[in-house]
């Protein structure tokens, strides 16, 4: 097993742990955002779809059932 290696596919995960600190005068009600780097995917194996979008219009669809 190498921990530099992860495998998705193969149902292995990564966790992502984080250390905050805060400047002084951070109060309650205050917020932030955080930025992850372009190279992390937190949404999965797939993150692009592979169908198209279905839109609603205003006809009936024929479907054929094999």
């Amino acid at each position: 097993m190498n921990r530099d290696t992860i495998r998705p596919h193969n149902g292995e995960r990564s966790t992502l742990k984080y250390e905050l600190t805060f400047d002084e005068g951070v109060k309650e009600g205050d917020y932030f955002d955080i930025s992850l780097s372009n190279n992390v995917n937190t949404r999965g194996v797939s993150a692009i779809s592979k169908c198209q979008k279905l839109k609603m219009v205003k006809q009936l669809l024929q479907m054929e059932v094999f």
